[in-house]
């Protein structure tokens, strides 16, 4: 767990542009699929059973840290622009 309490806006902005791309298997299916369907979802036909489940599965764990990490991110505190100017807002 990255504790970024007290930490500058530069370090969480260099945390998340080294994230690497995470590769789903489900996203990998439906890249696959996807060219052969014009529906929005595609056949499974040809998909093995536990293929699908696992791949849907890890989909869904997905999407729930993507949740956790969004309302992590939403409690903390605001980080003052001040070396920031924006000449088309002054008054």
């Amino acid at each position: 767990m990255i504790d970024l309490n007290g930490q500058p806006l530069r370090v969480l902005t260099e945390i998340l542009n080294n994230l690497a791309p995470v590769e789903l298997e489900g996203m990998r299916l439906l890249a696959q699929l996807r060219p052969d369907s014009p529906r929005l979802l595609p056949s499974v036909i040809g998909i093995d059973r536990d293929t699908l489940r696992r791949a849907t599965s890890e989909i869904i764990d997905y999407t729930g840290r993507c949740q956790r990490m969004r309302s992590r991110m939403i409690a903390l505190n605001p980080v003052p622009l001040t070396g920031l100017t924006l000449p088309e807002f002054g008054l």
